[in-house]
């Protein structure tokens, strides 16, 4: 049986593919959203699993292989997946889509981490656009707060992500909006919003960084791209091709 920790359009497709080729398997996703973009006849698990389910759940559903098709971002399930993986002695299998091809340009700004891209973001403009999701943004609220920065932020249309984000901003500073968008439709929102800085993460051309780039230059505004967390896959393709050879011969 073959577990798929899903949760991106990769993760999906990747499903289909298996399914097509007549594997049997389980898709893994965290929330209702997710189920309900799957396939009606594929296997779902929905909920987080740490380290110690994750092993049940292995166990008890006779798991044999893991492909990990999880967001470039998701650092502490791919980490729980790998660790558990070499416990069980179950294969694993890292589908990471490509980093976003970045023009040159001075007003494209790289950092390591959401602190860093804070900082630098209440320093460079007062009108701050983030698109890096609803997990990170308290660290961004206080220092606009501080500063006198203005917030938009742009999230997935979900329940708890909303839920979250009313913590911090008002409704009128949130566009609950799925992505990716067009360069046009990103045009458009900072247009709309008097952008001075934008923030992004570096969730490749799939996930829609290059379009926002395009977007950002276009209208002479600087970006602050986020680089990915640095995790060492122990068994990594970028290509449906490739994972399924993969696959193939396991």
């Amino acid at each position: 049986m073959i577990l798929v920790f899903a949760g991106t359009k990769e993760g999906r497709e990747i499903a289909n593919l298996l399914i097509q080729e007549g594997y049997p398997l389980i898709v893994s996703v965290t929330d209702n959203y997710g189920k309900k973009l799957l396939p009606p006849n594929v296997m779902c698990h929905q909920g987080k699993l740490n380290q110690e389910q994750l092993a049940e759940f292995i166990v008890n559903h006779r798991i044999n292989l893991m492909i990990d098709a999880t967001h470039p971002f998701a650092v502490e399930a791919s980490q729980n997946a790998i660790d558990v993986c070499k416990k069980k002695h179950v294969e694993y299998i890292r589908f990471e889509r490509e980093k976003a091809v970045l023009p040159k340009s001075p007003l494209i700004h790289l950092v390591k981490d959401f602190p860093e891209a804070a900082r630098l973001a209440v320093t460079t403009g007062k009108r701050i656009f983030l698109t890096i999701g609803s997990k990170n943004i308290a660290v961004f609220c206080a220092l606009a707060k501080k500063s006198k920065a203005e917030i938009v932020l742009r999230v997935l249309p979900s329940p708890g992500v909303l839920e979250n984000c009313l913590k911090y901003l008002s409704p009128s500073r949130i566009i609950a909006l799925q992505g990716p968008c067009s360069v046009a439709l990103n045009k458009a929102m900072f247009q709309e919003y008097q952008t001075d800085v934008i923030v992004t993460k570096d969730s490749g051309r799939e996930g829609g960084t290059e379009a926002k780039i395009e977007a950002a230059l276009s209208l002479a505004i600087p970006i602050i791209i986020i680089q990915r967390p640095a995790v060492i896959y122990p068994n990594q393709v970028n290509n449906y091709q490739e994972l399924l050879t993969k696959v193939n011969s396991l």
